[in-house]
């Protein structure tokens, strides 16, 4: 059986706002060929905006729950005020829209 690696792009940037630059996609390539031979999982929430790293996904994986579960766990995640929650839900309104687009295979989590 395959060892797991983990790359979490969400957590060395804010991908809301914020395009990866070619010195931190370098950094990812690398990664993922360093892990070749290892499932590889890559967190990233807006992967749609960096084109290149989609690019060498296989699939995605779409985590998603109700919105009033989302807020109460963003609440107390980020600890973030209630109209930056929403901003940020308003920013990831059309996501798996967006990553249908790709033709990548998409498999959708009910996270509960």
């Amino acid at each position: 059986m395959c060892e797991t690696a983990y790359l979490d792009v969400s957590a060395t940037h804010d991908c809301h706002f914020e395009v990866v630059s070619d010195l931190d996609l370098g950094h990812y390539e690398r990664f993922i060929d360093e892990n070749s031979s290892s499932n590889l999982i890559i967190n990233a929430t807006v992967l749609y905006k960096i084109p290149e790293l989609m690019a060498l996904c296989d699939s995605i994986v779409f985590v998603t729950a109700p919105k009033i579960l989302r807020f109460i766990r963003a609440k107390k995640r980020d600890k973030m005020s209630m109209s930056r929650i929403l901003q940020r839900f308003k920013a990831q309104k059309n996501l798996l829209n967006e990553y249908k687009k790709s033709g990548k295979k998409i498999m959708v989590i009910h996270n509960f």
